[in-house]
Order: structure tokens, then C-alpha cells, then sequence
């Protein structure tokens, strides 16, 4: 069959997935999934603002209250949510691969990935670190005196990791391309099995803790700003996704497995994150510590029982999208992208000079910060480069 001068001739994918056997409809409760992990984001980074964590700008308090319930939202945040977005972005790769081509797959990835990631580690990278600093000098000067040591990934590590992940995808589908086809369909997929969740859950559990004997819980790479010890769970999440979408699980897990999965979740934070913290604080960062095993299990038990529960719950409840709903989740990528700048402005410029209670003033920001980023990223995605982009 000839195609138009200009035209791609379509790329024929060599095994079909077993979500793509029939015309796969769009799954609403990923969406909805999406767009509170982007939600919990923007909170977890306010969360750093008001500790003086690591972030771009800092309010330190003395207010143990404060400290502590922010301190342990952080933590709780970090056991899942990332995780989370692993799984869903390994869940949607294979189909965009096999529906595009290995050359526009890769164009693709490099254009939303790779584009983004330039521009924020080069350009708003620095304006945002000057912007946190409370801009004490001109910014032409700034740039001359900090501009190296001011380029860096920030909170889009995660776009980083993700375009490794996706250009590794790429490499083993190359090298496995001459497998005979197979023939996978819902109904011959592999079910997802309780065992099955469970020795995965173990072993993730037991790679984090051998990996932060030499690499502790929140030592950071510079520059590129990944943490080391958080990726086996990244990792291993973004392959149970490509397994997910090949044996349709998304759509397929028993709504039981997601209620043990919060359940699980939820327990384990009460037997092994609260004890794990209270015995020894600093040892469960890493190092040959029982302390550091319960945590990395606790991390595990979390990562995967959260991100099953969130899926199944919005998938029983919420499989609908309205009009909020799809303006919510087609402006979820471009907040994470610029919402680092909106929460500096937000916290230092419109609530850094406002004298109230840290918690009362974390939930202000909160309560301006997220609509403000969603509103931001819908008028900046009117630009047509932009919103091809993002």
C-alpha cells in the first residue's frame, strides 16, 4: 500500500499487547490517579518550604508540631507517590512505542521529555534559585557570579529518569526484535497473583536496603539531583508497568487486591514506619541497622499497596472524567513542570511577610498554590508550541 509524499508509512508493532488487542478505551481512573500524585507534588514541596527542607526557598520554624506532622507528611509522601508515577509511565509506554515506531516514539519522548528538561535545568532552574534567595542583587549579576552552579534538574529528575527509561525501552525492544511474535490476548495474560505482588514487594524491600548500606536514604547526586536509593523502587514500578499494560492489570486486578493494598499500606505505617523512626532516629536511613530494613520494607509495603489501592479506588469510584476532571488531567504534566516557580512566588513573595501559625500558613499556600498552578498551565498551553509540547 503507497502512502503520500511526506506521510510516515505506520509503524507495525511485532507482538500485540494484551491491552491492545481491541480498541483500548481511556482509562478515567488514571487520570484521576494522575492528577492527585500531581496534587500531592505541589503539597509535598510546600510541606519542605515550611521545615526548611531541601527546596528552593525555606521558612525555618521552631514550632515542634509543625516540624514533626510535616516531617512525617514528606516521608509519607516519598514511600509512594513518585513510585507511582513510575508505574502509570511504564503502563502507557509500550503502546505509544508500538502505536509510533522506535524513530517517532524516541523524536516523541525527546521533544516532551528532553525539551523541558533543557529549559528548566538552564533556564528556570537559576531564575528559580534567584527568586528564593530573595533576589539581592540583579539578576544579570547573578547569573555571573552563580550561573554554573545554578543549572540543575530540580524537581524534573523525575522527566530525567523517565527519558532514560523510556531510551532503554527502546535499546531491548531493538534487541529483542527478532523473538517470534507472540500471541498474548486478555484472556491467555497472566492474572496478577497475591504471591506473585508479594515476592516482588520482599525483594524490592531487600535491593533498597542493601543499596543504602553504601548509598543512605537521601544522599543525592549532584547536578542531577537523583537519589540513588529511591530508584530500585522507580525502577522495578516502571517494569510492572510494561508487564501491566501487556497483561491488562490495570483493568483486570480484583477490587480485594486494592483494599489489602491500603490496607497493607496503612498497617505497615503503624508496625514498621512509626517504630522504625521512634527507636533510633538517623539509623533508618541506611547502614546495617534493623531500623534501615523496616523502613526500606515499610517504603516497599507502600509503594506497591498505595499505588494498587489508588488505582482500584478511583477505578471502582471515580472510572467517569466531567469537564473538571478532563481540564484537571490535560494540565497535569505542564504543572509539574513549572510548579517549583508559582510555589517560590506563592510562599516567599505573597505569604513570606505574613505572620501566622507555620501549619495555618502551609495550608494558605496549599489552598492558593494549586489552583494558581492549574490555572497557570492551562492559559500557558493556549500557545500552540507550547501546548504541542506539554
Amino acid at each position: 500500500m503507497s502512502t503520500q509524499i511526506g506521510q510516515e508509512t505506520p509503524y507495525r508493532p511485532e507482538a500485540p499487547l494484551a491491552s491492545e488487542a481491541t480498541v483500548r478505551p481511556r482509562l478515567f481512573f488514571v487520570d484521576h490517579t494522575r492528577v492527585l500524585l500531581t496534587m500531592l507534588v505541589i503539597i509535598h514541596h510546600l510541606a519542605l518550604t515550611y521545615i526548611a527542607g531541601p527546596w528552593y526557598y525555606r521558612e525555618t520554624t521552631h514550632d515542634l508540631l509543625t516540624n514533626l506532622l510535616l516531617g512525617l507528611l514528606v516521608l509519607f509522601n516519598q514511600s509512594f507517590f513518585m513510585g507511582c508515577f513510575f508505574l502509570i509511565s511504564g503502563y502507557f509506554t509500550p503502546s505509544s512505542y508500538n502505536r509510533k515506531g522506535p524513530k517517532a516514539f524516541l523524536r516523541d519522548r525527546f521533544l516532551r521529555l528532553g525539551l523541558p528538561l533543557l529549559i528548566f535545568t538552564f533556564i528556570l532552574n537559576p531564575l528559580i534559585i534567584y527568586l528564593g534567595a530573595g533576589t539581592p542583587i540583579p539578576y544579570g549579576s547573578f547569573l555571573l557570579k552563580y550561573g554554573a552552579i545554578a543549572i540543575g534538574t530540580g524537581p524534573l529528575w523525575f522527566v530525567e529518569a523517565l527519558l532514560a527509561f523510556d531510551c532503554l525501552y527502546v535499546l531491548w525492544r531493538w534487541l529483542t526484535r527478532k523473538r517470534a511474535a507472540s500471541t498474548f490476548t486478555l484472556a491467555t495474560s497472566k492474572p496478577l497473583t497475591y504471591r506473585a505482588t508479594l515476592i516482588f514487594t520482599l525483594s524490592l524491600a531487600l535491593i533498597t536496603f542493601l543499596m543504602r548500606i553504601w548509598l543512605p536514604f537521601g544522599w543525592t547526586i549532584p547536578l542531577l539531583n537523583l537519589i540513588p536509593s529511591n530508584f530500585p523502587q522507580y525502577i522495578g514500578l516502571f517494569l510492572v508497568g510494561l508487564l501491566a499494560a501487556r497483561h491488562g492489570w490495570f483493568q483486570r486486578i480484583p477490587a480485594s487486591m486494592g483494599k489489602v493494598g491500603l490496607g497493607v499500606a496503612l498497617g505497615s505505617t503503624l508496625i514498621f514506619f512509626i517504630p522504625a523512626l521512634l527507636s533510633s532516629w538517623g539509623a533508618f536511613v541506611g547502614g546495617l541497622h534493623w531500623q534501615a530494613f523496616v523502613y526500606a520494607l515499610w517504603e516497599a509495603l507502600m509503594g506497591v499497596g498505595m499505588s494498587m489501592g489508588l488505582l482500584i479506588f478511583f477505578r471502582q469510584r471515580m472510572n467517569r472524567q466531567g469537564s473538571l476532571g478532563k481540564f484537571l488531567s490535560r494540565q497535569t504534566y505542564a504543572v509539574y513542570i513549572i510548579h517549583a516557580l508559582i510555589l517560590v512566588c506563592v510562599a516567599e513573595y505573597a505569604l513570606g511577610s505574613l505572620h501566622l501559625y507555620p501549619l495555618l500558613k502551609f495550608a494558605l499556600a496549599i489552598f492558593i498554590s494549586i489552583p494558581l498552578c492549574f490555572v497557570c498551565t492551562y492559559l500557558l498551553r493556549k500557545l500552540p508550541l507550547v501546548r504541542k509540547i506539554l
